[in-house]
């Protein structure tokens, strides 16, 4: 979603498009080939930046920044690489793209084994616990499966033919 923002928004014309994370390169979550393309289209990309506060009167003009790590191959000589220094950047405009969350909690509870979150699901797409069975988000794993619409929507048919299969069976939950 993030990258998508970014791409539309200089191809709208924005001059300059920047996307702040709060973790590091290799923890996005985007594909290597949507950051490669981002970069291609000229979006600039900030690392181990927390947002703390919007600025601005009416309109927002700045947004306060966080460290929360020292980038990459940085070093402390710089004081805004400093883990847990602010900063303030001038802004025009925002565009929030947060994260989904886990409900490792709600998983625990139904007892649904997860790895990170991570549902586990066999080949049929059935969690640990029976009858009950998975697709789309909770089953990605980065470098395993697919984080696509059109591979959740694939993965949603195949469970339903799971569940029916299941049901025909006269298994029991």
């Amino acid at each position: 979603t993030a990258i998508d923002a970014l791409t539309c928004s200089k191809r709208l014309g924005v001059e300059r498009v920047t996307m702040y994370y709060r973790r590091g390169e290799s923890q996005m979550t985007a594909y290597e080939f949507e950051y490669e393309f981002a970069k291609q289209e000229g979006i600039e990309f900030r690392f181990f930046c927390a947002p703390k506060r919007l600025i601005g009167n009416g309109r927002v003009s700045a947004v306060e920044f966080q460290r929360t790590a020292l980038p990459e191959g940085g070093t402390k000589s710089t004081p805004l690489a400093v883990p847990g220094s602010e900063f303030i950047e001038p802004v025009s405009t925002v565009i929030r793209a947060i994260g989904q969350s886990r409900l490792s909690e709600t998983l625990a509870a139904l007892g649904v084994e997860a790895d990170d979150g991570v549902v586990k699901v066999d080949a049929e797409l059935q969690t640990t616990r029976p009858g009950i069975f998975a697709a789309g988000d909770c089953i990605f794993e980065k470098g395993m499966r697919e984080a696509m619409v059109v591979e959740a929507a694939e993965q949603g048919k195949q469970a339903a033919r799971s569940i029916d299969a299941f049901l025909r069976s006269g298994a029991r939950v």
